[in-house]
């Protein structure tokens, strides 16, 4: 079997789904009008230049931080690289205290 980047790509959007639960095989079942989920991916960096293939893009070349507005369920969470539901601060502030738990916990203090 060929891998192609098409199939690859396939494959890690097929993955996603199962990692929250979702059956690729079984249509989704949605009432009334279902929401969107997109994400918009910035084209403007050497790792996404020169592109010959969008699935081979996906699938091997962009990465996390390509990502620049991201829409769940028809709400926007980030836009230009900003979270708009997370305050970051305080998201940073909180991992920094668990730091110190699970420090502690390893006995690392």
């Amino acid at each position: 079997m060929k891998i192609t980047p098409l199939y690859h790509a396939s494959t890690l959007i097929e993955a996603g789904g199962k990692a929250i639960y979702l059956d690729p095989a079984k249509p989704a079942k949605f009432s009334g009008h279902p929401k969107a989920d997109l994400i918009l991916i910035g084209l403007d960096e050497p790792n996404a230049v020169p592109m010959y293939d969008v699935y081979a893009q996906i699938a091997y070349a962009l990465k996390a931080s390509d990502v620049q507005t991201v829409m769940i369920g028809g709400r926007v969470v980030m836009r230009d690289r900003k979270l708009l539901t997370v305050d970051e601060q305080a998201a940073m502030a909180k991992a920094r205290e668990y730091k110190k738990t699970v420090a502690a916990s390893l006995g690392m203090e």
